[in-house]
């Protein structure tokens, strides 16, 4: 019988001799009703979304990694065996396709009015917030071309050098619509937030692990620049980025997305 202890084990075996995978419930025997097989059954859903996402997944890597984090490096070699691909773009190219961009253009009116769906951005003066349309414009319509489906970018400090703004809400946009984008050309970081939001078909989102929480061994302070989705944070607004605008002037840093991270 198959539908006894012995015969499961002989059914897997079977299974196991013709190398065909398979997925064990967590109890021996359940009920097809029950909830146990509907646990079991979306974990096994979730799982094979992941597979099948990262099997093709091309990954969009944005400028360089900036110089002091030789934790992100990774090999394209070691990716490209397991089917991942990378697709590279220059921040030259990026300032280029931004600056011909004219502000009236419809597609830039269209990203503005995204950016400000996203976030609360009042504070934000209006030139800022056409420069990071045009900047998403540019971002989107690569990412379009060359079907990217997650994107590492170099968030610092070159764009503020030279387009005045941070990138951090463009990414949260992302970020928001499943598509992860991470800081400082974190590619094995987007790989990771990828597979989590396929996982879970909600955003995923990359924090630093700050400091502990006083003590409480169960807790601790995280932190980020800006680029969370905005449906992970409790009312959020679009600012500057403090941290970075010391070196380059908190005018230069327009874009980080401020809030606290919701409950969950």
């Amino acid at each position: 019988r198959r539908d006894s202890f012995c015969g499961k084990i002989s059914l897997c075996n079977n299974l196991r001799q013709y190398g065909i995978p398979f997925t064990l419930t967590r109890q021996h025997v359940c009920a097809l009703s029950g909830d146990v097989f509907m646990q079991d059954l979306q974990r096994f859903s979730q799982l094979c979304r992941v597979v099948n996402a990262m099997r093709r997944v091309r990954v969009g890597a944005i400028g360089a990694r900036p110089a002091g984090f030789n934790t992100v490096r990774y090999s394209e070699k070691l990716l490209e065996k397991m089917g991942i691909a990378v697709e590279t773009l220059d921040l030259s190219e990026i300032f280029t396709r931004t600056n011909r961009l004219r502000d009236d253009d419809i597609r830039v009116a269209e990203k503005r009015e995204i950016l400000e769906a996203n976030a609360d951005a009042r504070g934000i003066p209006g030139d800022k917030l056409v420069t990071m349309a045009k900047l998403f414009v540019v971002i989107s319509e690569w990412i379009s071309d060359n079907d990217i489906d997650t994107t590492a970018i170099q968030c610092w400090t070159s764009l503020q050098e030279n387009l005045g703004i941070n990138v951090c809400s463009i990414m949260s946009v992302m970020s928001g619509q499943l598509m992860p984008s991470a800081c400082e050309v974190d590619v094995m970081g987007a790989l990771s937030m990828y597979a989590l939001a396929s996982c879970s078909l909600n955003p995923a989102s990359l924090a630093d692990w700050n400091n502990n929480f006083g003590d409480e061994r169960d807790k601790c302070v995280l932190f980020h620049c800006g680029n969370f989705a905005s449906a992970s944070l409790e009312s959020a607004t679009m600012g500057t980025a403090d941290i970075i605008g010391t070196t380059v002037g908190k005018e230069n840093t327009c874009g980080a997305v401020h809030g606290r991270m919701k409950q969950g």
